[in-house]
């Protein structure tokens, strides 16, 4: 059985010109304690792994030189290569709702609905079984997410939980994919750190990697890595 950790980037309504990505990491139940094991080993006992904080120097990093922190980052994009995890993103392209004139007809609920839905058919073709890990939000938020997945199959179980490890990973990854192609869409100018992150992400999954062509209508981008 894999339990799927589930984390999102950006916001699902086409007021916000960034894009939106949903991640899930799947790990095999028997692999859960270890991959909690070595992303510890990556940081100081007391030290986050919150993506924002890092990259706006607060909380924890606050004081740290970019330097200090891009190495930080590097190490956790570089440990994909190695961990037992498969990674599936859905990133939803707003950029092609506002080209193709579809902007009045897709609302937030809509959007955000086919993008969990999206993500599901590609892990039902990995697993059977699962159980499904979210962070922890408020009631209303909770009972948003089990709406959303109250029509797929084969979960076993939805689990709310604090914010952990694994999850801040898994959001991670959705940060970098988001970033990178919305900064490439809005003025093709892609961040320096964003584009070393994306790079060395590529690099250690090498032929695990896999980004899939648009569909027709060029409404999708998933990256997959297994």
């Amino acid at each position: 059985m894999y339990h799927i950790y589930l984390s999102t980037s950006g916001l699902p309504s086409l007021h916000d010109i960034n894009n939106f990505s949903l991640t899930a990491m799947l790990i095999k139940t028997e692999d859960v304690n270890t991959i909690f094991d070595e992303l510890l080993e990556l940081r100081e006992d007391d030290q986050s792994f919150l993506v924002s904080d890092i990259v706006r120097e607060r909380n924890y990093y606050e004081g740290y030189n970019i330097d200090d922190r891009m190495e930080f980052l590097v190490d956790h994009a570089k440990y994909l290569g190695s961990a037992k995890i498969i990674t599936i993103t859905v990133m939803v392209d707003k950029g092609v709702f506002h080209e193709e004139n579809y902007s009045h007809k897709f609302h937030r609920e809509w959007i955000e609905g086919w993008t969990y839905k999206l993500l599901f058919e590609r892990i039902n073709s990995i697993t059977q079984e699962y159980s499904i890990i979210v962070k922890r939000g408020s009631d209303a938020h909770n009972t948003y997410i089990k709406n959303l997945l109250e029509e797929i199959e084969n979960i076993l179980e939805l689990i709310f939980v604090p914010d952990n490890d694994i999850l801040q990973m898994t959001q991670f990854v959705a940060w970098i994919l988001r970033r990178y192609y919305s900064m490439k869409h809005e003025d093709g100018k892609i961040d320096e750190t964003v584009t070393e992150l994306f790079r060395i992400i590529v690099l250690v999954l090498g032929d695990k990697y896999r980004d899939v062509p648009k569909g027709e209508r060029r409404l999708e981008k998933h990256v997959q890595a297994s």
